[in-house]
């Protein structure tokens, strides 16, 4: 079974998200459990627990800590190289940024199901 994550400040992304991943995830035929957030300071707070995703959708531009902020807290502070992350955004000058944090790819908003469902392939 599966631990997705998606961590988006817009709720309307992360059903949106959510429901894509439901679907493609059928279609696999793979398990999972979906565990979403709003802010960059509840994900770090789940993981700072003890708990882990296999994947996590991360928006970039959260209001607060960051979604940078947020994967180095994952990779830098809790030494977590195995969680693959998947930065979202509006933007993408990021790009060169985030490669410090080893992201397992980078998605443009709004997001295509035919992505999504890319990097779902990429990471079974």
């Amino acid at each position: 079974m599966y631990r997705i994550g998606i961590c988006d400040d817009d709720k309307s992304v992360c059903e949106e998200l959510g429901g894509m991943t439901e679907e493609i995830l059928a279609e696999f035929q793979e398990e999972f459990v979906l565990q979403t957030w709003y802010s960059g300071e509840d994900l770090c707070a789940y993981f700072d627990a003890g708990n882990v995703c296999d994947l996590l959708f991360l928006d970039i531009e959260l209001p607060g800590l960051s979604g940078v902020d947020a994967g180095a807290f994952i990779r830098d502070k809790l030494e977590n190289g195995k969680t693959a992350i998947v930065y979202i955004s509006w933007h993408t000058g990021y790009a060169m940024q985030l490669f410090r944090f080893q992201p397992m790819d980078f998605l443009i908003k709004p997001l295509a199901r035919d992505e999504v469902k890319r990097v779902f392939r990429t990471f079974l």
